[in-house]
């Protein structure tokens, strides 16, 4: 198995300047967790989260493949069974730097990671490397599609890129004429469609092979990416105001039906920014509680609104449910990791239990999740969601 809950205690990592952060700030979450655990407190005594299973190293990215889970991290990655976390095959690709970032994605049943300027095509059956391409400068952000497009920072600047994954054979690039090293964009129905960072208004469709311009348009507001009942489509208006959401035709970049401005619809951060249309919530460095509100697209009215005591590190849909991570702040009852399950339809809480490290995104297994945290130690793990533990299973996970 990949690890049990009676490891020793992980040392802190140098991965990066945020996992550190988190690290930092999760080793006093225990502290004083276990303080306000203490005889005679107050404090609600929630269930913990029964742990299946969980990876004591650095875990940058999570992705399946049916039954199989593959954890990247830098340029080593772990394929194993999902339920139980046995080790299928685990490999150590010798690329990028100790402390970079490991993107890992599935790409049409195609397993590929990429760390600083390298790509590995990789088979998800054995681990073999079957393909490795050096892009000559260091893969900003994403990659996506196939044919797989990549936007890296070259001598030259900085450039769209597009290979033939299979055969290692670089097939265009293309200067986008974007200084910054956050090019955003999106692989749509065959279509590579980028933001002009310049340019908030907006849009350009390129051929990926070719990566040649299909279509240049420009709205009359500011746009960025956004889904609606998992669709792409665009939210309207500056970060500071919301117009709409409207969505779009990938092939021509015009407009389609549009959906009114929600409600009560806040400003997004970086933690909810990617939440779907339906769901809203108030950055978190503004309160210190969070409400998270649903919406009816169609009308923009507020179908349920749940407060939460605490910030929002993610929320999933999985099947009839919301699985949200609670990321606690404060004294008393805060500054302690839960996740929290709602019913979508009512916003009614059904469950709500500790775990042992903020969630930052999953991977649903029908009756257990597969999560990524940012925690030195627990930076993925399992856990079921019908089967829970005694409320103090918690600190013996963390500090066994």
């Amino acid at each position: 198995m990949i690890g049990e809950c009676r490891e020793p205690r992980p040392s802190m990592s140098r991965a990066s300047r945020l996992r550190a952060l988190i690290s930092t700030v999760a080793a006093a979450s225990v502290a004083l967790m276990a303080t306000a655990a203490a005889p005679g407190s107050r404090e609600k005594e929630f269930p913990t989260v029964r742990v299946l299973w969980k990876s004591p190293g650095q875990v940058d990215t999570i992705h399946a493949i049916g039954d199989t889970v593959f954890l990247a991290g830098c340029s080593h990655v772990t394929a194993a069974k999902a339920r139980d976390g046995s080790v299928l095959w685990e490999k150590d690709y010798s690329i990028g730097d100790s402390d970079s970032e490991g993107v890992l994605k599935v790409l049409d049943g195609l397993l590929v990671l990429c760390v600083d300027d390298t790509l590995v095509r990789i088979d998800p059956a054995s681990g073999e490397a079957l393909q490795k391409i050096e892009v000559g400068g260091e893969v900003y952000d994403n990659f996506a599609g196939l044919p797989l497009v990549v936007y890296a920072g070259l001598k030259e600047g900085n450039r769209f890129l597009s290979y033939d994954i299979r055969a290692g054979k670089e097939l265009a690039r293309f200067d986008p004429g974007i200084k910054d090293d956050h090019g955003v964009f999106r692989f749509v129905q065959g279509v590579l469609i980028y933001q002009d960072t310049r340019d908030p208004q907006t849009l350009v469709g390129l051929d990926p092979v070719k990566l040649k311009e299909i279509w240049r348009r420009k709205y009359d507001t500011q746009v960025c990416f956004k889904t609606c009942n998992g669709q792409l489509g665009l939210r309207l208006g500056p970060p500071e105001w919301e117009e709409g959401f409207a969505y779009f035709d990938p092939r021509t970049g015009q407009l389609g039906a549009r959906l009114p401005r929600r409600q009560l619809a806040y400003s997004h951060s970086h933690i909810n920014r990617d939440m779907d249309w339906e769901l809203d919530a108030e950055d978190p460095t503004e309160v210190p509680e969070q409400t998270l509100h649903r919406y009816a697209p169609t009308s923009g009215d507020v179908v349920w609104s749940l407060k939460i005591d605490g910030h929002i590190t993610s929320a999933n849909l999985v099947r009839d449910t919301l699985i949200i991570g609670k990321w606690g702040n404060g004294t008393g009852d805060r500054w302690r990791d839960h996740v929290l399950i709602v019913d979508r339809s009512t916003g009614k809480l059904l469950n709500e239990a500790r775990t042992p490290a903020p969630i930052w995104g999953i991977l649903d297994f029908g009756d257990f999740l597969v999560v990524r945290s940012l925690l030195v130690g627990w930076s993925a793990y399992a856990f079921s969601l019908h089967e829970f533990d005694p409320p103090d299973a918690v600190f013996r996970c963390i500090e066994e």
